[in-house]
């Protein structure tokens, strides 16, 4: 930190560093640039996507129900979830089992520990025995019932031990029962005709009982009960053969509960009780819908089945909601508890941030199975929100942006088949809103619209109700569509386009002329298009998502559809000071896919990834891209007396590593005159003095120190207004560390027996770009 302090003696208001320091921040950046640039990755947002195939349980000991694993549209998991009737919350574990799906879990109750065995993960069938104890994972016995998944798990009270049944390995299908007695696996005796995805539940008061799932001659319907370490049928009859259903214990002590699940014709609805005799349908049992495949368990806090998740049929229909199955006999109804995370699997969407209400905005889009979509999802920075089902048809190819002058997000164009829309409309948070415009573009999908240099919005391109390509470029002024004119790009569809805001500036990748994938890049100033030469550039890619990132002033560019109809995984940057474009290399990536849309939500300095299909898969999870340090700033604190001055980073400034960050002093004395920035590096104490501190005794009365005085520097200023610089010097060891700022500034019109007054603090943190 003394290395810091010592660069800022380069210099006052209006000086620029040195050519020396120049020079050496230079050389300096060229050693470091690639270390710093690794720092920048990709993560996956802690969400509960839309999944099925997800194991549970209730954990007595916590009072929680645990949902473990299952699959969602990038693949198997290994999330570990918990609902305590309230709230879903992921509890993140250092390591622990590796993802899968229909893996199964119980709760051991004399030793309070889960227990989950098997599942099938990327590679095949596990085998594995895992304990949980409400902290950590542990593993479990080597030996064991064998790679397996689609197997069913109890607890059984009368014998004190976990019972497993059935399952598969690969097309092998399984007969046997295991028991678990908390050290080790035991096979028995008892045999059942090979089986998955059967229902296995133990009511509060009598012995496990099985039902259904799917045989070598296809679906069962019949009902077994556990008696002296063998299998009896009940011969009790209802419900119709299912495989993968809901099957939890029920509020009595004999019954249990048998919802959904799928038989040859689908997912199912219906939902029964077993009284321990006999099967009763609850004709009433509506909310459910049909779904197959989810995981649950039966809440003894609540006393009542939670499920989460499961799947109609299809990747596109996977679910992220979570039920409770409420009431008692006849009244037993599924009541919505929490609904999806995310916006669910999708392509072809619609996203814009908006950032006067600090969230971003997705609109409609298309999933593989065919829906045509017209829901609208906001992210606040930590979640999604299912904020409206009415407004523009559905549709697929739309493109939206905020538009600055009417503080709206505006939508134009996108299509539900082959004649795409041409009408505009807005979102004003609460609800769609239809405009009639003066002058507009023809209707139009897969075209790119953003905000414009200079204000409005920037639409280009796209294929109209004939299929031609276009190549026309059109101005949106907050209240009509102005066609531009002069050269552009060659007429295309599926390209990419953002707007870097510091430098006034709309860049445009790629995308299909009809002929050919393009490589090519151009920027657009607000009045005019001009080509671009860079050094790098990425392969040629059409379906590509784009966005600039503020943080770190780069326009990010990631995926997309190769020539050869490859879906890719890379990520790059283009750096407007330089002209260029520079690969990324992560340590983690997104799953290779086209279609998605890339977005930056200014509030949290971080860059989202929703969405897309690698033409097999569509993708549900949120990814995010972001650096390990951000460069931010923000303020705390009060100035003093009534309108003192202020701190603030400059426009488009941040204390990035190796940059100059430059501050803007405002509200300052009309008249020439002097004032101190402070540079503090403690918000806690300052020489002993507890902060913030009274500077009473100073000559300031209602005035304090918010930050320690560790480097003041006197300015001297023009009156009204001025700028400070300083140069950050380009070293890893310094990404991460805070300093503050305040300002003191003098003139005898404030007063006070000081004749001075006290800015706000403001904090800073250096980040990387």
């Amino acid at each position: 930190m003394r290395r810091l302090r010592r660069v800022l003696h380069i210099q006052a208001p209006t000086h620029k560093p040195t050519a020396g320091v120049s020079a050496g921040l230079c050389l300096l950046g060229a050693f470091v640039t690639g270390q710093l640039r690794a720092q920048t990755d990709w993560q996956r947002a802690p969400l509960c996507t839309p999944r099925d195939g997800a194991a549970a349980c209730y954990d007595a000991s916590r009072q929680r129900t645990l949902f473990f694993g299952g699959q969602d549209g990038a693949g198997p998991l290994a999330e570990l979830w918990e609902w305590d009737g309230a709230n879903l919350v992921l509890r993140p574990i250092q390591s622990g089992p590796p993802p899968r799906t229909d893996a199964a879990l119980a709760y051991i109750y004399p030793l309070q520990l889960n227990l989950l065995f098997g599942g099938l993960g990327p590679n095949g069938a596990h085998g594995d025995t895992w304990l949980f104890d409400g902290t950590s994972w542990i593993a479990g016995p080597a030996n064991g019932p064998g790679p397996r998944h689609r197997h069913a798990m109890t607890f059984d009270p009368g014998t004190g031990v976990v019972l497993l049944v059935g399952g598969q390995t690969g097309q092998v299908l399984h007969g046997d029962t295991w028991s678990y007695d908390g050290t080790d696996w035991s096979l028995t005796t008892a045999i059942v005709t090979p089986l998955a995805g059967a229902g296995l539940a133990t009511p509060a008061g009598g012995t496990a009982l099985l039902f259904g799932g799917r045989d070598a001659q296809g679906l069962r319907d019949d009902l077994l009960r556990w008696s002296n370490g063998s299998w009896l049928a009940t011969g009790a009859t209802g419900p119709a053969a299912r495989e993968d259903a809901i099957f939890v214990r029920d509020a009595s002590l004999t019954g249990v509960l048998l919802a959904g699940g799928r038989d040859d014709l689908g997912a199912r609805s219906d939902t029964w009780q077993f009284d321990g005799t006999s099967w009763m349908a609850r004709t009433g049992a509506g909310g459910l819908g049909a779904r197959a495949n989810a995981g649950a368990a039966f809440d003894e806090s609540a006393f009542q089945a939670v499920a989460l998740g499961g799947s109609a049929g299809g990747t596109a229909s996977r679910r992220g909601d979570l039920l409770a199955a409420t009431g008692t006999g006849a009244a037993l109804t599924w009541q919505t508890r929490r609904t999806s995370d995310t916006p669910g699997a999708r392509s072809s969407h619609a996203l814009a941030y908006d950032p006067l209400r600090e969230r971003t905005v997705v609109f409609g889009g298309v999933t593989r199975a065919g829906p045509v979509l017209a829901d609208t999802w906001e992210w606040d920075g930590s979640r999604w929100l299912d904020v409206s089902t009415f407004g523009p048809a559905p549709r697929q190819g739309a493109a939206m942006a905020w538009d600055d002058q009417r503080q709206r997000v505006v939508l134009f164009g996108g299509g539900a088949g082959p004649s795409p829309f041409g009408g505009t409309w807005e979102w004003d948070g609460t609800n769609w809103n239809q405009l009639n415009p003066a002058a507009s573009p023809i209707g139009r999908q897969f075209h790119d619209l953003v905000p414009a240099p200079g204000g409005g919005l920037l639409l280009f391109g796209g294929i109209d109700f004939l299929q031609q390509i276009l190549g026309d470029t059109w101005h949106w002024t907050g209240n009509t569509w102005q066609a531009v004119s002069g050269p552009a790009p060659s007429a295309r569809r599926y390209h990419a386009m953002a707007c870097d805001r510091r430098r006034g500036e709309v860049v445009l990748f790629g995308g299909d002329d009809g002929f050919q994938t393009l490589a090519d890049t151009w920027t657009f100033d607000g009045v005019t298009w001009s080509p671009e030469q860079p050094a790098n550039s990425p392969s040629p890619r059409s379906y590509a998502a784009m966005t600039y990132a503020a943080e770190r002033d780069r326009v990010v560019v990631t995926g997309g559809l190769d020539p050869a109809l490859m879906a890719l995984d890379d990520t790059w940057e283009w750096r407007g000071g330089a002209r260029t474009w520079d690969l990324v290399t992560t340590t983690n990536r997104p799953a290779p896919r086209f279609l998605a849309r890339l977005g930056h939500h200014a509030a949290t300095d971080t860059n989202i990834l929703l969405g897309g299909t690698d033409g097999g898969t569509d993708f549900a999870a949120t990814t995010t891209y972001r650096a390990a340090a951000t460069a931010s700033t923000s303020t705390f604190g009060s100035g003093c007396p009534a309108s003192p001055p202020t701190v603030a980073p400059a426009p488009f400034s941040r204390p990035w590593l190796g940059s100059t960050f430059t501050i803007a002093l405002d509200n300052l004395p009309p008249q020439p005159g002097f004032l101190i920035v402070v540079y503090g590096f403690s918000t806690l104490n300052w020489n002993g003095i507890p902060l913030p501190a009274p500077l009473d005794p100073y000559g300031l009365p209602g005035c304090h120190a918010w930050i320690s005085s560790d480097e003041p520097f006197p300015v001297f200023h023009p009156g009204g207004s001025t700028t400070f610089s300083f140069p950050i010097p380009l070293l890893p060891s310094y990404a991460g560390w805070r300093y503050f700022n305040q300002v003191i500034a003098f003139d005898p019109s404030y007063g006070n027996p000081a004749g001075a007054a006290v800015s706000h603090a403001m904090r800073a943190s250096i980040g990387l770009r």
